[in-house]
């Protein structure tokens, strides 16, 4: 037999549900672990995309740049000028899958 949670589910999801919205850019934490942005990208001298207006973008603060830098960017950037972060979903529970598996 096994014991039941003394916590309902509901409480579970709706502390889940908690973490995961928009948060306002002021308290986006700076430590460094990528997050995700909503926000428009400075324009970087060797990428030849256009943004036409904000979007959602994976990011890390750049402690060197003092600026949100987008995931995959160098040292031009491009950096995110942000009004709103949301933690990334933790990875699924499950073993790691090798590009053999996938096959």
């Amino acid at each position: 037999m096994t014991a039941k949670s003394e916590t309902p589910p509901e409480a579970d999801t709706a502390e889940i549900v908690r973490q995961f919205v928009w948060q306002p850019i002021e308290t986006a934490p700076k430590d460094g672990n990528i997050i995700l942005l909503f926000g428009i990208p400075s324009i970087h001298p060797h990428l030849k995309v256009e943004f036409l207006g904000p979007d959602i973008f994976t990011a890390y603060w750049d402690q060197i740049d003092d600026a949100f830098c987008m995931n995959g960017g160098d040292w031009l950037g491009p950096f995110i000028e942000a009004s709103h972060w949301m933690p990334l979903l933790p990875a699924p529970d499950c073993p790691p899958i090798s590009r053999e598996d996938m096959k």
